[in-house]
C-alpha cells in the first residue's frame, strides 16, 4: 500500500513528481540562466514565483554546474539588511559544500573580520554576526560579489520581492546594485517580484539603471483543466475521489492563484478517508476550518483600519476584480462617502498591501482575506 501522505505541498522545496505543470516556465528560466542572462520574473503573489525558482534550482543540470542561492527581501527596509540576509543566505548555501569553499568566502569578508565565529570542535567558520556588525554594508556586499564572481562554480542568485529596494531608507540603491551586478561574470539573477507595475519600471524605463537587464518571464495562473488533471490524480492516487466541477469551483473562487488552491487541497485531502469523495461540502467546511484559524489574524488587521478604510475594502471584496472604484454608482452601490474619502482609503490599503492594482484592476491579494470579509461585511 502506498505510504499516506499529503501531497499538497504548501511550504518549502516539492518534489519533482508533486510539481504541477510549469514545464514551459521551467524551460523558459533554465534557457535563459544556461545561455548566461539575468531573468526578471513577476507573477502576484502566491501565484508560484517562489516554487519555479526551487523547482529550476532542482534540475540536475543545475545543481551539479552552479551553486545556487534563493533570498527574500519582502521585509528588509535597507542596504545593511539585504546585505545581511544575503550574505547569510550564501554562507548558509555553502556550508554543506566542504570548508575549502567556505574559507573562501571568509577570506573575501575582510570587512567582517573579527565578526566569524568557529568552531571550538570542528574549527569550522559559522555565521555569528548579527545586524549590527554589518558596519559599511556596501563594501561587504562588494565582498559578496566578489566572492560570486571567484567561485569554483558559476552562480545563479534568486533574489525574491526585488522592487521592495526601491522603498528602501537609501535612494541610490538600484545604481548601486546595477553597478555591481553588471561586472559580474560568473553570477547570473534572477530578480523575482510580484509589483508588476513597479518591475515594469524598473526593467522597462530607459531611465532606470536595471533597462533591459534581464529576459522577461510572466508567471500566469495555471490552466484549469491542467490543475484539475493534477488534483484528480493526486486524491486517485491514494484511493480518494474528486468531481472536476469541485476543483473548478475552488479554482474560480481563487482565481488560479497557486498556494490558496493548493492550501485548500491540502486540508481536504487530509479531511477525506481512503476510498472517500471531496465533495463541495468538504471544501465548504475545510475554508471554515482556514478562515477561523486566521481569525485572529485578520481581526487585528482590520482593527488598525478606520471604519471608511474598513469599508472601502469590504466594498472591493464583494466586487473584485474592479476596475473603477470613485465612480457614482459603486459609491452609492456600496453607501461609501465621496470619491475623495474613497481615494484616501485607497492610497492607506496600497501601502499596507491589503489592496492591489494590476492591469488597472483592484484586488484584495489575500485571498483568504477577501473570504473573510465578504463573510463579516458583505453577508456572502
Amino acid at each position: 500500500m502506498k505510504q499516506l501522505v499529503n501531497p499538497f505541498i504548501t511550504r518549502g522545496e516539492i518534489p519533482a513528481e508533486l510539481f504541477c505543470d510549469r514545464e514551459r516556465e521551467t524551460h523558459r528560466l533554465k534557457k535563459s540562466l544556461l545561455n548566461g542572462n539575468d531573468v526578471v520574473l513577476f507573477s502576484p503573489r502566491r501565484m508560484g514565483k517562489t516554487g519555479l525558482i526551487h523547482h529550476t534550482f532542482s534540475d540536475r543540470q543545475i545543481q551539479k554546474e552552479y551553486y545556487t542561492f534563493f533570498i527574500d527581501i519582502l521585509h528588509t527596509t535597507s542596504l545593511r539588511e539585504f546585505t545581511y540576509f544575503f550574505g547569510k543566505e550564501i554562507f548558509s548555501a555553502l556550508k554543506s559544500k566542504g570548508g575549502q569553499v567556505l574559507d573562501g568566502l571568509v577570506s573575501m569578508l575582510k570587512s567582517l573580520q573579527g565578526k566569524i565565529t568557529y568552531d571550538p570542535v570542528t574549527g569550522q567558520p559559522s555565521f555569528g554576526i548579527g545586524l549590527s556588525d554589518i558596519q559599511r554594508p556596501e563594501y561587504t556586499l562588494e565582498e559578496i560579489f566578489t566572492y560570486l564572481d571567484n567561485a569554483g562554480k558559476p552562480c545563479i542568485v534568486a533574489i525574491d520581492e526585488f522592487q521592495q529596494i526601491v522603498e528602501y531608507e537609501e535612494k541610490n540603491i538600484e545604481a548601486l546594485l546595477r553597478g555591481y551586478i553588471q561586472k559580474l561574470r560568473n553570477c547570473h539573477f534572477i530578480f523575482a517580484g510580484s509589483k508588476q507595475v513597479i518591475m515594469n519600471e524598473m526593467f522597462q524605463s530607459p531611465a532606470r539603471p536595471f533597462y533591459k537587464s534581464a529576459d522577461p518571464l510572466e508567471l500566469r495562473a495555471i490552466a484549469m483543466n491542467v490543475y484539475s488533471e493534477f488534483v484528480s490524480k493526486q486524491f486517485g492516487g491514494y484511493g480518494k475521489h474528486i468531481e472536476t466541477s469541485v476543483v473548478e469551483y475552488v479554482y474560480n473562487l481563487f482565481c488560479g492563484y497557486t498556494f490558496y488552491m493548493q492550501r485548500t487541497f491540502n486540508e481536504a485531502f487530509a479531511s477525506v478517508p481512503e476510498g472517500g469523495e471531496c465533495s463541495v461540502q468538504t471544501i465548504y467546511d475545510v475554508l471554515d476550518d482556514i478562515l477561523m484559524m486566521n481569525e485572529v489574524q485578520f481581526s487585528e488587521i482590520f482593527s488598525t483600519l478606520s471604519e471608511n478604510q474598513k469599508r472601502v475594502l469590504a466594498a472591493i471584496a464583494a466586487e473584485e476584480p474592479l476596475r473603477s472604484v470613485n465612480t457614482t454608482a459603486f459609491i452609492e452601490r456600496h453607501c461609501l462617502r465621496t470619491a475623495s474619502t474613497v481615494n484616501a482609503a485607497i492610497r492607506k490599503l496600497l501601502k499596507e498591501d491589503l489592496l492591489l492594482i494590476e492591469k488597472k484592476e483592484y484586488s484584495i491579494p489575500d485571498k483568504f482575506l477577501r473570504l473573510w470579509i465578504n463573510r463579516m461585511y458583505n453577508n456572502a
